[in-house]
């Protein structure tokens, strides 16, 4: 080894030992601590008092890194006679702990001591430990805060009633409860016991850590009483810690309401028409003085559910309140934009000398605006002056573009075709002088579309929010009444990975198996889904080099208190809570593997080896076809190709989803067992209640106090209680008005159509096409239909005006947002246009090919067979090659269309006995197919029989109907530009 190498390894050695975590320094001298127990009020020593020692340790992991931590190095008794010998190191830290505690008495007799101490370098060391008397608290129940559903992490500090501070005995300051800063961790006590000193008034102070939208906050209160708690010695007092904790959830949510209904009173005296508000403020009112009610019947739980349910519409009324605010602000300069729109639209109707066409949508736009100030709470949001402003600039704005927009829509002829945009504004002027000839006609018309716009603005509402929602998702099933648990967070995509379940946290087992009205809890573990496909084909592990994709870990004896496990049995029995590493595989999982009942397997999973014995065999369809309480399979879930969409020059694109294991992919074992396997957890809780409780309030009570999912298998059917977001609609009757005036247009339309035959003749004759001459008639429809939806919106905004002066409480919400506008134009818009749509096609007066129609022969939109469509063209023997070039040609150029684009262009040429076929294959598909679009395989045939010299065409096409109909479309298109080519080819 060369002199280089040897310098690099060392230094290579230098670095891996400086990296590693040092162990910690242990000193050679060791120091004698001699030291007596003794009870503070008499000075008696304690014999078997208890006695922990824990040293500090200084661990250094690098140059820049080290980390100090505490770990226990003793822990005994002094001896009878109270005295203690113990050797320590010189030099270093120690906390030391004193306790003592009679079995024969309730609670702890004594206040545990502590003294931190530093021992010098060699010798001895003399300390007295002295133990004041004590007593014993426990702490019962959960503390509960409306804002949040978890559980919080609580700490203790025994406080002097008068001044408050923490009680301390020397180094011991009376401080307990979770984490490695409380005492209960070193002295092995359970968190919510706290030692209190005996004979002397004192109160507790709990401090919480919540987490809140994201954010951990600290909410404290007092455990205390009137003349504060004062215990003898080893006395012990059980307290439930819900009673004083909901007192400060009551607080705040009546801090929270009293905010919620200032607000209101803000927002009603800007003008805003809140009646649907204030219905949920008086809801929110009952609930809390329901939840008073119940905390002084010590009620604590339906307490808890009510502040709850208080605190959730506290949080959704305040949302929209802020939303609405903000959306109003937003939203007027949008609407002066609209107003100034429609004003122009009206008076370009009205006149026709430009200087009239000003002055009138002047006119109009100052109605217009003064409505809308008067009307509109957002518009006296913003400054006076600003809304001045903002509308003397938009006005002329409107009517410049106006101006521009004839040079704007002005085109070439291209192969001596008119463009359609220079058609535009000849259809619109021809348009608006078609209504004003028929002035009381569309009078009426117009009238009926303000008064459904109106109507849709002012009496329907559709809002969002996120609260407790509770609904059917299943009939009943054969299983057992109960409930079943999940955990908050729904099946989500994240990373290109599906996950089948958030897992839930073993300590809630314990949680509910505490409840009172649990009869009994069921757990059940299992993997995450693994994929199952051609480019990821990766299973949890192998049994015997066969894939497994599914691991259930369950509680057998409890397990089939809910599904009918002995009945899938084929052979052997059904597991016992007591089998070590058994398993039950299926009968096919038991051909492939050519084994049998008593047999074992190796197991190969998560990087472990296990070793399993069979314990039965279960009949494959049997366990497919078991529910468990939410009405869905319990086998384990796996990624599956749920379709697959070919690229040329990229991988293809697999469309993904969830399926359950087949019954030969998976292993049903002990939850024993799975505790061995990475990656296993805990997936669902069934839950048995006692006889008589309800099951849909319970279900209800736990996804609104405690944010789970949670199903309830009731006689009924299984319904699904969660927190979530939910939409809300009101007023959706308006349907029957907005189709009666669709039918009034109709009519309108039809009779317009029949009266100006003459005038649609002479459109004709001046070299209008039938699409100009439909759009026409669907000018005047857009033309009504803008001016309908921006007068109705305004009359709308009037109807809550009115209704606020008259305190009408219709239950629907006011419409601020601009977007209501776009919404009011849609309504309106498309009573008209469909109306006038169903009218065109229904007439044949414009031209009787609007009617025709082509469709597809062979099967529908489910069948799987080639769909054909025969294309209206007869090709000879001697264009053959020139009609398959030009198709080519034709497919070619749409490679790189924006939308909708072809690939895959083949020819090919076959012959079938005395037939001879011609094709032209290719795919048409959406340009970006990765969420989904159209997806077509189609071939062109030209086919020729015997003895003909005429070949005929047809398109075979593959894909969902919609894709097939473009597809056609498409092809039929190309189509007609061959037999136009054609056609002056032979007139050359």
């Amino acid at each position: 080894m060369d002199k280089k190498s040897s310098v690099l390894i060392l230094l290579i050695f230098s670095i891996v030992l400086i990296a590693l975590p040092q162990p910690p320094i242990l000193s050679e001298q060791q120091v004698t601590l001699e030291g007596v127990v003794k009870e503070h009020s008499t000075g008696k020593t304690i014999p078997q008092a208890n006695i922990i020692v824990i040293r500090r340790y200084y661990y250094r992991y690098s140059r820049w890194r080290s980390e100090i931590s505490w770990r226990k190095v003793f822990q005994g008794e002094v001896d009878s006679n109270g005295y203690l010998v113990l050797e320590l190191s010189g030099g270093e830290s120690y906390i030391i702990y004193t306790y003592y505690d009679d079995p024969l008495t309730p609670g702890f007799d004594y206040v545990p001591s502590m003294k931190r101490i530093q021992t010098p370098s060699s010798g001895r060391l003399n300390i007295t430990f002295e133990l004041w008397e004590g007593a014993t608290m426990f702490l019962e129940g959960e503390a509960l805060f409306v804002e949040t559903t978890e559980t919080p992490q609580l700490s203790y500090s025994v406080l002097e009633p008068d001044s408050g501070e923490a009680i301390q005995y020397g180094d011991y300051v009376l401080y307990y409860g979770e984490g490695t800063m409380a005492h209960n961790y070193y002295l092995g006590l359970s968190p919510n016991l706290v030692i209190v000193p005996a004979g002397i008034p004192f109160v507790v102070n709990v401090d919480s850590a919540i987490k809140v939208g994201g954010e951990t906050i600290t909410r404290d209160f007092l455990i205390d009483m009137p003349s504060h708690f004062v215990l003898g010695k080893g006395e012990a007092v059980h307290i439930d810690m819900r009673g004083f904790s909901l007192p400060l959830s009551l607080s705040t949510v009546r801090v929270e309401a009293s905010e919620i209904g200032s607000m209101i009173d803000e927002k009603e005296a800007e003008g805003f028409y809140l009646a649907v508000e204030r219905q949920r403020f008086a809801l929110i009112t009952s609930l809390t003085l329901e939840a008073e009610k119940d905390l002084n019947q010590s009620a604590y739980e339906a307490s808890f559910t009510k502040l709850r349910g208080a605190y959730v519409e506290i949080s959704n009324l305040r949302n929209w309140l802020n939303s609405m605010h903000t959306e109003a602000l937003r939203s007027v300069f949008l609407l002066i934009l609209f107003l100034a729109f429609t004003a122009a639209t009206t008076s370009h109707l009205l006149f026709e000398e430009r200087f009239q066409k000003i002055c009138g949508a002047s006119a109009f736009y100052a109605v217009f605006l003064l409505v809308l100030y008067l009307l509109y709470p957002g518009s006296r949001l913003v400054e006076s002056s600003l809304f001045l402003e903002a509308s003397l600039i938009l006005l002329p704005t409107i009517l410049g573009l106006a101006t521009l927009l004839p040079r704007v829509l002005k085109g070439r002829e291209v192969r001596g075709r008119v463009p359609f945009r220079n058609m535009v504004l000849p259809i619109f002027s021809i348009a608006k002088r078609s209504l004003r000839r028929r002035r009381l006609r569309f009078t009426l018309t117009l009238i009926s579309v303000m008064i459904l716009v109106s109507s849709f603005i002012t009496l329907t509402s559709f809002t969002t929010g996120f609260g407790l929602t509770f609904r059917q998702v299943s009939g009943c099933l054969d299983s057992p009444r109960g409930i079943l648990i999940r955990a908050p967070k729904p099946p989500t995509i994240e990373e290109e990975k599906l996950f089948w379940f958030s897992p839930l946290d073993n300590s809630s087992i314990g949680w509910f198996e505490a409840r009172p009205e649990t009869h009994l809890v069921i757990p059940k573990y299992e993997n995450m889904p693994y994929p199952q496909y051609r480019e990821a084909y990766t299973p949890i592990g192998y049994v015997e080099k066969v894939p497994v994709f599914g691991i259930m870990g369950v509680v057998p004896s409890a397990e089939a208190e809910v599904l009918p496990w002995n009945e899938t049995i084929v052979e052997g029995r059904y597991l016992n809570d007591g089998d070590e590493n058994g398993v039950l595989i299926s009968v096919k999982l038991k051909e492939r593997l050519n084994t049998t009942v008593g047999e074992s397997l190796t197991l190969e999973a998560s990087g472990k080896t296990l070793r399993l014995k069979i314990i039965g065999i279960f009949d494959d369809e049997s366990l497919e076809d078991l529910r468990d309480l939410d009405g869905q399979s319990p086998l384990p879930r796996k990624i599956i190709e749920t379709g697959r969409i070919e690229m040329d020059n990229s991988p293809d694109i697999v469309i993904k989803g969830l399926a359950p294991c087949l019954a030969e992919e998976t292993l049903v074992v002990t939850w024993r067992t799975v505790a061995e396997i990475e990656g296993i957890e805990l997936s669902r809780l069934d839950i048995l209640l006692e006889a008589g409780e309800d099951l849909k309030e319970y279900a209800n009570k736990m996804a609104l106090n405690k944010g789970f999912r949670v199903w309830a298998s009731t006689e009924e059917g299984v319904y699904l209680a969660q927190l979530a977001s939910y939409f809300e609609g009101k007023g959706l009757p308006i349907a029957l008005p907005w189709l009666i005036v669709v039918l009034n247009v109709v009519v309108t339309m039809l009779s317009s159509l029949h009266e100006r035959r003459r005038d649609i003749h002479i459109y004709s004759s001046i070299g209008m096409n039938p699409s100009h001459i439909s759009g026409i008639f669907l000018a005047e429809a857009a033309v009504i239909g803008v001016l309908g939806g921006g007068i109705g919106y305004l009359l709308g905004l009037g109807w809550y005006r009115g209704m606020s002066l008259l305190t009408l409480a219709l239950q629907v919400r006011q419409k601020t947002s601009a977007l209501w506008v776009l919404a009011a134009i849609a309504v309106s818009m498309a009573a008209v246009l469909v109306g006038g749509l169903i009218a065109l096609r229904g007439s044949v007066v414009i031209t009787p090919s609007l009617r025709r129609k082509w469709r597809i022969e062979g099967g529908g939109a489910a069948s799987t067979e080639p769909l054909e469509l025969t294309l209206p063209v007869r090709v000879t023997e001697v264009e053959v090659e020139i009609f398959v070039e030009f198709v080519m040609k034709a497919l070619r150029s749409h490679m790189n269309d924006w939308a909708l684009v072809t690939s895959r262009i083949r020819e090919s040429m076959e012959e079938l006995g005395e037939t001879s076929i011609r094709r032209v294959e290719f795919i048409y598909r959406s340009e970006n197919t990765k969420f989904g679009g159209i997806y077509t395989k189609n071939d062109v045939l030209l086919r020729r029989e015997k003895d003909s010299e005429v070949y005929t065409v047809k398109l075979s096409t593959r894909g969902n109907l919609e894709g097939v109909h473009k597809a056609g479309s498409f092809i039929r298109k190309i189509i007609m530009e061959w037999s136009i080519e054609r056609g002056k080819k032979r007139e050359l």
